[in-house]
């Protein structure tokens, strides 16, 4: 009965003839499921009334005992964070290369705004935490925390960011774009650009 649930417009129905059959279908091991199916409808129903945090919300946690549980949640997560970022998903992706892809496009555009939205969505949408590293979200705040004082005109701050923001490793950094902003300072504020460089190798400091 469960392999015959192909997508989330299918789930309703299913999920009234597996709760009239509970005891029938389920042993020690499965009588999560409903409960699990229960909680994807429930957030699927905020999803197409518009609710995108609150679908996000409700479709947390669960036991995620079955294959076909596992796969609803994912294509739930799948499109609350479509429309999240208003972007299609493709047909094949999972959460996880759906972020990716609108990533690397973002970053191909240098559209830095929207990579940072991109890389913040699991943030802000709990469903999704686990589909982007942590450190390239704060490795693009960083960057645009550099351009931002690079363009007030701080340039002690300015070099240090950016400098920090190279010591991520992030993929997602640009380097050669912070690498010329970089020489520029250098060559035009050589004070400034020593103080942001040695601010840049110090240790941080330690907590009281």
């Amino acid at each position: 009965m469960l392999a015959r649930i192909t997508k989330l417009e299918e789930l309703e129905d299913a999920l009234k003839e597996l709760q009239a059959r509970r005891d029938e279908l389920f042993n020690a091991d499965l009588h999560t499921v409903p409960h699990d199916l229960e909680s994807i409808l429930a957030a699927y129903h905020l999803l197409r009334a518009g609710d995108v945090a609150g679908a996000s919300r409700r479709a947390m946690g669960g036991f995620d005992k079955h294959r076909k549980v596992v796969e609803l949640r994912a294509e739930l997560q799948l499109r609350i964070l479509s429309a999240a970022l208003e972007a299609p998903a493709q047909p094949g992706e999972n959460p996880s290369s759906f972020m990716l892809r609108l990533a690397s496009e973002a970053q191909r555009r240098k559209e830095w705004r929207r990579l940072a939205q991109i890389l913040e969505a699991p943030q802000r949408f709990p469903s999704a935490f686990h589909t982007v590293d942590q450190a390239d979200r704060f490795a693009v705040r960083s960057f645009l925390a550099g351009r931002n004082l690079d363009e007030a005109e701080v340039w002690p701050a300015a070099v240090e960011t950016y400098i920090r923001t190279l010591k991520t490793g992030s993929v997602f950094v640009p380097v050669d774009e912070i690498k010329q902003r970089l020489a520029a300072i250098r060559a035009a504020h050589p004070d400034d650009y020593q103080r942001g460089s040695d601010q840049a190798s110090a240790p941080p400091p330690e907590n009281p």
